[in-house]
């Protein structure tokens, strides 16, 4: 799993996956880089095929910023079409100048 390296980022971190089809508008998220006017990045997520690469199978876990484990399961998603069925996979924890902070795995 890749790790995400986030100074000042004290946890607990919390795994959110949010899954979605590849033609539902999830795919897109909605930025703000501090420019007006916020802009619309395609995030494609991960495929089920891909996630479970990363997983290791229907089950595993993934590391936080902090590398801390964070068990998932994909068994609800057992005969879905695997390059159909797309998940957005983030972290969301506080930090010291954001308690929103959310850290978005490629």
């Amino acid at each position: 799993m890749p790790k995400i390296d986030l100074p000042d980022s004290p946890g607990p971190w919390t795994l959110q996956v949010i899954p979605y089809t590849k033609d539902d508008p999830q795919q897109f998220l909605v930025t703000n880089t501090g420019h007006s006017p916020e802009q619309l990045v395609h995030n494609p997520g991960w495929s089920l095929t891909d996630f479970r690469k990363k997983l290791g199978g229907d089950e595993g876990s993934i590391e936080d910023p902090e590398g801390q484990l964070h068990h998932f399961s994909l068994k609800p998603w057992a005969g879905t079409d695997p390059e159909a069925q797309r998940f957005r996979v983030q972290f969301v924890g506080p930090t010291r100048h954001d308690p929103n902070v959310t850290s978005h795995i490629r």
